[in-house]
């Protein structure tokens, strides 16, 4: 009985295996149809997780401060963060000698498909001429 039970288990173990790998070699074929690149790593070794925690990092601080300067409200948060990535992948990068992610996987599509919006913006007016009137007037003995 033990031994019927084991060869079971080695049938099913073994069929299970079959099918995934029936499946990632469609998926590789589905992939490479449609031109996506399929790349793995090990998912838990540091070196991994210090680059995902650091780019994690970076695009959370952005879509904070633009949903902050921007008034925009909480429920909009996956907006805010496809428009960093956007505008991320639009952004020259020093690694790249300068160049612009978006440009070096795609060098025959424009840059940008759609035209860029103010997300939101502060804008401080500065009168030039009462600046520099206040400036006379409290450091010189000047009256008027």
């Amino acid at each position: 009985m033990k031994l019927k039970i084991n060869l079971e288990f080695q049938f099913k173990s073994y069929a299970m295996i079959m099918l995934v790998s029936i499946f990632l070699i469609h998926l590789t074929f589905l992939m490479k149809s449609h031109d996506i690149l399929h790349q793995t790593s090990c998912a838990y070794t540091p070196q991994q997780n210090g680059v995902v925690e650091c780019k994690n990092k970076y695009l959370v601080g952005i879509t904070r401060t633009l949903s902050i300067l921007g008034r925009v409200p909480q429920r909009f948060w996956g907006d805010i963060i496809l428009s960093v990535c956007y505008l991320i992948n639009r952004m020259s990068s020093s690694i790249l000698n300068n160049k612009i992610p978006h440009s070096i996987l795609f060098p025959h599509e424009p840059l940008h498909l759609l035209p860029l919006k103010v997300f939101g913006s502060s804008c401080f007016v500065i009168i030039l001429v009462l600046i520099m009137l206040n400036y006379l007037l409290n450091h010189t003995n000047v009256s008027i």
